[in-house]
């Protein structure tokens, strides 16, 4: 288990000895304990003092023991939900999406146990796992359906703060027989923080030829830093401008000032959240490229998503027609007598 695990531990056993002995602290500094001799009030205050330098969440501890069993039971499994071009209706890739199957309990909604995957005892064993997941899967689908699929994969805020980051992705690449042309790295903007060591593993994965995505653009709060610092290939415009456009004025303005400046840095972009015909008029009337949302479809498991890819309606028809498609970045050609996804 993790160090910050067992430091909170050593927190608890320290609590319990100082509401025994009310005089002795035992603290692990820097690696090594050493036994204080100390007034109760004193010995409590080093307590809560310490307690204060880490993440103290009892609740979203326990949450990550469960969540690193789960990983070990193949319980996380991934969901693809699917991007269409709104201009000819190809699928252009799919995103994937990290869901917990519980045993007892069904699908577990992320926004239950995400936040514990983020911890950083357990954030990078959960970014390798993501990473694992929905590569090998790219993989079994050429091998398997002939299908070669743009896999976008979000990461965590921190991993873009980590050097070791980009070393981590060419290893899971190459594990899984994958090309940078087939990964797109989702970086989440609310949470995405500047510093010269993010600009630079942003700088190394766009030189390994990997695309980056930024996603819930509008929504944080130094867009413009991002995209001058940051070599974005891609925006994508949060939900909820997307999902009141046509009945906010001023959403509407959000939505249309993002395609346009998009455009004018030659970025793409896509509309996250479309639910409805209206959505895709409208996006299609500001000449917006991309989009995904339940009104194509919603994620979808592995063989759930082949199936949709292999049924769906022909692409020559306009997109507001089709009513249950996917998601990303992909170009649909013609091998053999299948449709196949580049």
């Amino acid at each position: 288990m993790g160090k910050e695990l067992k430091r909170e531990r050593r927190l608890f056993a320290l609590m319990l000895l100082i509401s025994s002995s009310g005089a002795v602290a035992l603290l692990a500094i820097d690696g090594r304990v050493e036994i204080l001799v100390v007034p109760y009030m004193v010995a409590v205050q080093l307590v809560f003092r310490a307690l204060g330098r880490i993440d103290f969440d009892v609740g979203r501890v326990a949450m990550a023991v469960r969540l690193r069993r789960a990983m070990t039971a193949g319980e996380i499994v991934m969901h693809y939900q699917p991007k269409l071009s709104l201009t000819t209706g190809e699928l252009v890739g799919v995103e994937a999406l990290a869901r917990w199957q519980h045993p007892r309990r069904g699908l577990l909604a992320p926004a239950e146990w995400l936040p514990a995957a983020e911890l950083p005892w357990l954030e990078r064993r959960f970014m390798r796992y993501t990473l694992d997941a929905a590569l090998g899967q790219a993989r079994r689908w050429r091998a398997e359906d002939r299908l070669d699929v743009v896999v976008c994969v979000n990461i965590t805020p921190s991993c873009l703060g980590d050097r070791r980051f980009p070393r981590e992705l060419r290893e899971a690449m190459i594990r899984s027989h994958t090309t940078s042309s087939q990964v797109q790295i989702e970086l989440t903007e609310v949470a995405l923080e500047l510093s010269p060591i993010a600009i630079g593993v942003a700088d190394q994965l766009n030189a390994m030829g990997v695309a980056l995505a930024l996603d819930d653009f509008g929504v944080g709060h130094s867009s413009m830093d991002r995209l001058v610092q940051l070599p974005i290939s891609e925006l994508k415009i949060d939900r909820r401008f997307v999902m009141r456009q046509t009945t906010s004025p001023r959403d509407a303005a959000v939505v249309r000032g993002a395609i346009n400046l998009a455009r004018a840095l030659g970025l793409s972009v896509t509309a996250e959240g479309v639910e409805t015909e209206r959505d895709v008029q409208s996006l299609r009337r500001q000449q917006c490229e991309t989009a995904q949302g339940y009104f194509f479809s919603p994620a979808l498991p592995a063989d759930e998503m082949v199936a949709w890819i292999r049924n769906r309606p022909a692409l020559a028809d306009p997109p507001h027609v089709i009513r249950r498609p996917v998601d990303r970045r992909s170009v649909v050609r013609r091998r053999g007598d299948e449709r196949t996804l580049v």
